[in-house]
């Protein structure tokens, strides 16, 4: 029997901000913020944010600004959502190496991404990931 030494273990704080096609053009925030924790390649994630002006970009919407790039796909989850309309199940997944798509699946189970005009100026979310670092 072997023991590993735990040698890579890190918290902190990052700021998550929500992305419309990559942009956030004029969108202001009441609060964000966000944790993490990393051991190894594992990364857990908690983040809250509390949108005051929705802006003028438009297109899918993100969340962006994660303490780390992560390889492949993980769901996240929204604990918490305030002023998001949409229908059915929202969800989010990681598809990019820093970005969390807003996904919502219809009753019919259609996915479909979640754009620009089911936000409003007091949207607020607070969501968790965990991942595997790049």
């Amino acid at each position: 029997m072997s023991s590993e030494l735990l040698d890579d273990y890190e918290e902190g704080t990052f700021t998550p901000t929500i992305a419309f096609n990559g942009a956030s053009v004029g969108m202001t925030f009441d609060d964000r913020n966000g944790v993490y924790t990393k051991i190894g390649r594992f990364v857990c994630i908690t983040g809250l944010m509390d949108l005051s002006a929705v802006g003028s970009s438009t297109g899918y919407a993100t969340i962006e600004g994660l303490p780390f790039s992560g390889s492949g796909r993980s769901a996240a989850a929204f604990s918490y959502v305030m002023s998001i309309a949409f229908t059915g199940r929202l969800g989010g997944q990681m598809e990019s190496a820093a970005a969390i798509k807003f996904d919502q699946t219809s009753a019919a189970g259609t996915l479909v991404s979640l754009q620009e005009g089911a936000f409003s100026n007091s949207t607020r979310c607070v969501f968790s990931l965990a991942y595997m670092t790049s």
